[in-house]
Order: C-alpha cells, then structure tokens, then sequence
C-alpha cells in the first residue's frame, strides 16, 4: 500500500540509518508509478516499472546485483552536459494550433539524489502532453551496455540514476526514437524534453471493442497508393490521442472481419481528429427454444449483403455462444441463428455506437422414426440398412433432410414434412406426410408392405456366381455377387435368376407383407 508505505517512510530510516529502497513495479500505470517515487527519491533508490517479462527479468537482475555490494557514494563531480534543454519560448515558426491537455510542469530538483527527468514534446518549445510513453536507460559505454538501468512508463517522469553518461530510447504512440545520449548530473534532476517531429491523431476508438481489434497505420505515398503496414497494436492501447510522424496515412480499425479505413495528414505539432466516432454497434444476441446442446450446439452468424459472393451474402460474424455479443460495422445484416437442422433468421439495422438487442426463438420439434415390415411375424434384422429422405414442404425451394439411422431421430423447424423410408437396397420405399408442431416431438412408424428373403443356391455352390432379381415383366431391379444375399422387397411376384459358373438357374416367387424366410434356387 503506497501511501502507508510513504507516511511510515520516517520510522523506517530511524530504525534503519541509510537504508536504500528500490522498487519493482509490474506492468504500473504512469500515475502509479510517480507514487513510487516518495520511496525511492529520498533513499537514493531506483524505481524499475516492468512492462515486458524481459524488463522485469532485467529488474530482478539488477537489483540482486545491488543487494550483492554496498552501494558506492557518488563522488561530487561538475554537471555534465544535458541532451536537451529546458523548453524555450516557442519559436515563431511553430504550429499556433494548442495540443490538447498539456500538463503543468512542475520544476526540476536542484538538490537530492541525482535523476533523470523524462519528457517528450512533439516540437521543441511545446509542453509534454499527458500520454503513455515508454522508455529505455542503458548505461553508455559499460560493459554490460546492453542491460537496460531503468525501464518504465510515463510522461514527465523522474527516473533515479547514478550521474554518469547514458543512452535513452523511447517509444510514443507510432513514434519511436533511440540512441539519445544524455549525462546525468550529481545532484538534483536532469532534465529531458525530447521532441518527436510529430503530431496528435485522435481516434476515437470505442471501448467495447471485440477483444483482437486492431489499429494499422499505412504510409500514403504522393500517388494515394497505401504502402505495407507501418505499424499494428491493439486498438484498446490507443484510445485517445496519438503521436503519429508527421504525413499523409492511412488508419484502419479491423474487428473480427471488419474493418474502416480513415485517410488523415499529420502535420508536426498539430493534434488532428479523424472525425466521428467510428461507426461500430454491437449487436446482443439471445438464443432461445434451444434443443439439447450436448447432441447439436448452437451457432449464430451474422451476414451482409454481397451481389459478388455465393447466394448473394458474406459471413462477416459468427459465435458458437447462446449469447453472443457482435460488434459489426453500421449497416444492415441477417442474422441467422443454427441447431442442427433448425434454423431462424432475422434482419436487424446496426447503428454506431448503439446497442441492438434479439432474441432468436429456435422453434423446433424432434422427430423420431422407425421403420419395420407390416405383419411381420419374426424380428426384422438388425444389419438392415434403412435411410430416410425428409422433404420439407412448407418452403421455396423445398429443404432437405437426411438420416440413416435406425431408429432415427433428428432436430427439425416446425413445419410440414414429406418422409420416405427406404428399406433394404431394393425396392421397398414408402412414405408419409407429417406436420411438426414448435416444442413437441413427433414419433412416427413407417409400415413397409414388402417382406425379407434370403436366397440359397444348390448345396456346395462356390467359386464366381451372380444373383439377379427381376420384377415379373423381366426388368432388372437387383443384382450381387453374395454367396447366399437378403434382400426386402415390396409385396408381389418376382424372377431371380442365378449365374454359376456355366449354368443359369431361374425361378419365379411372390412376396407377401410381412414375409420373412428363404428361397432356394435348384435345378
């Protein structure tokens, strides 16, 4: 807790003479990380802020190094020459127009552990501006050069330093800048205002961005062709004001599929709008009359108009939530909420910066099927391959379904339906009318008027043979190479011939409803 941590400041240099405090902060925000400094400036420590796993390992590093030797007292030497100056009168020449909330600089610390005061201005003359800058302190000329001395984030910020020479770096915005060299004095703060030739891009992101939303910056040449991306950071970092190099751009905000492309001129010093909120809505979406997710999940998509894509419509959204929230861009799309075979659509109008509410009823009923020969004395075979072909009628163009389980059941939209079941690989087929009602199943029995043969040939038959079956006019119906096949076929009178090897073998039967038995073909 900082500030019980500040007021007990007093007690702890009593009950511990020249005690140094050094502080790791992990990912602080720049206002927090100036709270830290009522620890570290009266004790001669460093305040090291983490915004990376790689400054935070360098942190640890440095200040177990520390703990290893006793901090040296720093000889009194002549202040050394500072990178930049003081901020002077503004020149003539620069922009007149103010940049937004400038803070009140307070003045530099004469007296004191020595420090470096941080700052960037985007031309020489103007304030700092309340943003989040990160920055980089490498001692200059150490052999360990490399290892960052102070990695933290903020504006006007005072970073503790031994006096010494140092190399600083720095990222603002779109705006990155290294190899600043700058000597840090004795006593007191050294002051660095480092300007960026730059200028303000406010962009007005919204806040309930989909997570993954991303800001690009693409560089327009004189010709207005948009060049290879110049920069891509996560939308939600960049709300508000941006220091972007000066020039023409191009800015585009992509969410999920969607994306707007904003051209603006950043001229140096200067904060420019990209005008209006950009036109993002979300769009809530409830799923309701769902059936049992754990056999069919739901999905919602969202579509927009397309004349050039397939069936006239571009997915630009989709969510396997019952409750999906969307951000789409404004405009008008279907949106289309899908369990298995049930489906319901709605047209809904997106507005920026408006929140649209729907519920998607999910009317549907479960429809359970069974088919069987009518009268049948023995229990059909459980291998018997059945298939259902459901035909909805209600519609233009008609929909359909398929199922080839035994017994089946399937999810299906409320309406009238046209069943037909195929039993077996021949001709036994029947089908039926039904009309589902929303929120009640339908178990339905289909009666096959057909029976179930199996054909056996001479005792001791082997070797290549073909069975064929032939309705009573002679037309081909069946055929199978099988030693000894089953077949279901609909009542009434037949031909099956059998080939093997010189012989042809041929008898005529009838099939009765319900029929189950064996044929044999003999000579």
């Amino acid at each position: 807790c900082v500030p019980d941590a500040c007021a007990a400041l007093g007690e702890i240099q009593a009950a511990a003479p020249g005690v140094v405090i050094h502080v790791i902060g992990l990912a602080l925000k720049s206002e927090d990380a100036l709270k830290y400094q009522c620890l570290t400036q009266p004790t001669g420590g460093r305040l090291i802020d983490g915004q990376t796993p790689a400054a935070i390992l360098a942190g640890l590093d440095e200040v177990l190094g520390l703990l290893g030797t006793a901090m040296p007292t720093p000889k009194p030497v002549a202040p050394a020459p500072i990178a930049a100056v003081r901020p002077a009168a503004p020149a003539q020449s620069a922009p007149t127009q103010a940049v937004a909330a400038a803070t009140r600089r307070q003045p530099l610390r004469v007296d004191g552990p020595s420090a470096l005061r941080l700052a960037t201005v985007l031309v020489a003359g103007q304030p700092p501006t309340l943003r989040s800058v990160h920055w980089i302190i490498r001692r200059a000329g150490a052999a360990d050069a490399d290892r960052p001395v102070f990695v933290g984030v903020g504006q006007d910020l005072s970073a503790p330093l031994a006096a010494g020479p140092y190399v600083v770096e720095l990222r603002d915005g779109f705006v990155t800048r290294d190899g600043i060299r700058v000597s840090v004095a004795a006593a007191g703060e050294t002051g660095l205002d480092v300007p960026l030739e730059a200028g303000l891009m406010q962009t007005f992101v919204p806040d309930d961005l989909a997570p993954g939303t991303t800001l690009k910056l693409f560089e327009v040449s004189t010709d207005g062709a948009a060049g290879k991306p110049f920069a891509s950071v996560p939308a939600k970092d960049f709300a508000g004001a941006i220091a972007v190099p000066t020039g023409r751009w191009l800015v585009r905000l992509t969410s999920a599929t969607t994306s707007v492309d904003r051209t603006v001129e950043i001229k140096s010093g200067v904060e420019t709008s990209l005008g209006p909120s950009w036109p993002f809505g979300r769009v809530l979406v409830k799923v309701t009359g769902s059936a049992d997710t754990s056999r069919q999940p739901i999905v919602v998509i969202a579509y927009e108009d397309d004349p050039d894509a397939q069936r006239g419509r571009r997915e630009v959204a989709r969510s396997a939530s019952a409750t999906p929230e969307l951000v789409l861009l404004a405009g008008t799309y279907t949106l289309v909420a899908r369990q298995g075979a049930i489906e319901v659509r709605d047209r809904v109008a997106v507005q920026g910066g408006e929140t649209v509410q729907r519920t998607l009823n999910l009317a549907g009923a479960r429809l359970s099927l069974t088919s069987r020969l009518v009268g049948a004395s023995a229990q059909q075979p459980e291998d018997e391959a059945v298939a259902y072909r459901i035909e909805r009628l209600d519609v233009v163009p008609p929909e359909v379904f398929a199922a080839n389980r035994h017994p089946a059941e399937i999810d299906l939209p409320a309406g009238r339906y046209r069943i037909e079941a195929r039993h077996g690989l021949v001709n036994a087929r029947t089908s039926r009318e039904v009309t589902l009602t929303p929120g009640q199943g339908a178990q339905v029995v289909i009666e096959q008027q057909a029976g179930t043969l199996r054909f056996v040939g001479p005792a001791g038959t082997v070797g290549d043979l073909l069975w064929e079956i032939l309705d009573e006019t002679g037309h081909p119906l069946w055929s199978t190479a099988q030693a000894s096949p089953r077949a279901t076929l609909l009542a009434g009178r037949y031909i099956v011939r059998l080939d093997v090897r010189d012989k042809r073998l041929e008898r005529t039967f009838e099939v009765r409803p319900g029929q189950t038995g064996t044929l044999e073909v003999r000579e």
